[in-house]
């Protein structure tokens, strides 16, 4: 790599870092295509580059959440920045945790679903995890009443660090639905099914 090629890179490396650095929300893919439009049809050989760039350089790295690119700790750093520097805990309660749970795992979901899951009404759980904006409601059920379906919010997968649904950890053994699961998705109304979860 020649000198102008090698100031070219660090440049490049430099506004990548500055914009990951500053951005308050996970960075898209398309939005890097369109700041480094030199990179469309390379964009991961930059990310490459640039993860190999910062290991070198800094203690940081990154890691794609809700779909974008967000600065991180390496891991090795974690458990140190943790004690002098301990983390907000999301203030939230176990009943909350366990409704937002059954949501995560079992969406699109009705609040009959969930209290026949629970054992218990889960009304205030879902009131509170809709205005703190975990939850949301997806469409409605065509049965009788047609209750509000829930799925959970692209902010829930920013708190809890995941890029998508498919990060959660797997189950080894989930509860079964007492309802006819395999007519919900046809059974949602004003949505185009379960690939348009995600708020």
């Amino acid at each position: 790599m020649n000198g102008f090629d090698e100031n070219k890179q660090n440049e490049e490396m430099h506004k990548l870092f500055t914009l990951l650095f500053t951005a308050q929300e996970p960075v898209e893919e398309m939005k890097l295509i369109e700041i480094f439009p030199e990179h469309s049809e390379n964009i991961l050989d930059l990310l490459a580059n640039f993860k190999e760039y910062l290991h070198e350089n800094t203690p940081l790295s990154f890691k794609k959440i809700a779909g974008g690119y967000k600065l991180c700790t390496r891991v090795e750093y974690t458990a140190w920045i943790h004690e002098i520097l301990p983390p907000k805990k999301q203030r939230l309660s176990k009943a909350l945790l366990e409704v937002l749970s059954i949501v995560a795992y079992y969406q699109p979901i009705t609040a009959q679903d969930i209290e026949e899951l629970r054992g218990s009404p889960p009304d205030y759980a879902i009131n509170t995890l809709l205005e703190r904006d975990f939850i949301y409601v997806v469409g409605k059920k065509e049965t009788l009443g047609r209750p509000n379906i829930y799925a959970t919010t692209e902010h829930f997968l920013k708190v809890f660090g995941l890029n998508s649904l498919d990060n959660l950890p797997k189950l080894e053994i989930a509860p079964q639905l007492p309802v006819h699961t395999e007519e919900r998705e046809d059974n949602l109304v004003g949505v185009g099914g379960i690939s348009s979860l995600g708020k």
